[in-house]
């Protein structure tokens, strides 16, 4: 998440350079500046070069912490009467809250050991893998590479006091926002990975 200085008309101000940070590929690793190319902006007549506008990273580190948290997603934000900014996490469902203060300081984060389960175990048969792409995957591109990341106890597959999975509320029980968010499951549909649920 970043922001802009912006002028007297809340428009960010322009230069003749901007940099951006690209996060290191292993863990670890350092990040690195370069100089952002735009194919577009503002710049003079004959367009030969486009001003740009510098950002100022306030957020990062939004990448995924095995064990810890999935690759935050932030969906929404509002503004507070003090000023403050509530941002709303996805994936993480969680509610984050920017305000003036302290820098954040980065702490050494734990992590939590995998559950002793097998994950043939929560291998989707074909028709439910198929649904979820064609329905979910939309939104939750993981479906279609990794779809360990979700369908796991420590995500969509975690029950509740109730004994249901976490996306069985939302697909079956959520009145507030259910999902998928294009459209209620048909009731074929909502068979199909009930009788999925029923075996793990």
């Amino acid at each position: 998440m970043v922001a802009y200085e912006v002028d007297g008309a809340g428009r960010p101000k322009l230069q003749d350079r901007a940099y951006f940070w690209r996060a290191p590929e292993q863990s670890g690793g350092e990040y690195t500046k370069h100089l952002m190319m735009p194919k577009a902006g503002l710049g003079n007549e004959n367009k030969m070069h486009a001003l740009v506008a510098q950002h100022e990273e306030i957020i990062s580190q939004w990448h995924a912490v095995p064990g810890v948290r999935p690759e935050g997603a932030p969906v929404g934000l509002t503004q507070a009467a003090d000023g403050s900014v509530f941002i709303v996490d996805d994936r993480n469902a969680a509610i984050l809250r920017l305000s003036v203060g302290t820098s954040y300081t980065s702490q050494q984060l734990s992590h939590v050991p995998a559950r002793d389960i097998s994950a043939k175990s929560l291998l989707p048969p074909s028709e439910v893998t198929a649904l979820l792409k064609r329905r979910c995957a939309h939104c939750h591109n993981e479906l279609h590479k990794q779809p360990e990341q979700l369908l796991n106890l420590d995500r969509w597959l975690q029950k509740s006091v109730e004994a249901n999975t976490l996306m069985e509320q939302r697909v079956f029980k959520d009145k507030v926002r259910p999902m998928p968010a294009d459209g209620q499951l048909t009731p074929a549909e909502k068979s199909i990975l009930q009788n999925w649920f029923n075996t793990i």
